[in-house]
């Protein structure tokens, strides 16, 4: 993990120090992905930098539900940030897109 990642994560746990993040760290706990049944959508953006893009990969892996790693965003789609916030339209019609495939809705013409 670089430093970067450490105060990045330390940020958003809301701590000041390495202390207090790893304490943090050690209440949150570990997911067992390969208990996960429910349709599963993997998204990551190549500015996450390459731990995030490894996790996100290693998530998709393991789990054994019905999954699909749509793409990683990329800076040319300006949605390389973070949970894609430099561009939200593109993560929501992804996010969308999806979730008419999971729940089979059929688009209708004429938009």
């Amino acid at each position: 993990m670089s430093m970067i990642d450490l105060e990045k994560f330390s940020w958003a746990v809301g701590v000041k120090s390495i202390t207090e993040f790893m304490d943090a760290c050690k209440k949150l706990g570990k997911v067992d992905v390969e208990k996960i049944v429910c349709p599963i959508l993997c998204l990551a953006s190549e500015g996450e930098g390459r731990s995030m893009l490894e996790q996100a990969r290693e998530v998709y892996d393991t789990v054994r539900s019905e999954k699909k790693l749509t793409r990683v965003f990329t800076a040319a789609e300006g949605a390389d940030a973070h949970c894609q916030l430099n561009n939200l339209s593109l993560m929501n019609e992804t996010v969308y897109d999806w979730l008419d495939e999971v729940f089979h809705v059929e688009r209708k013409t004429g938009r």
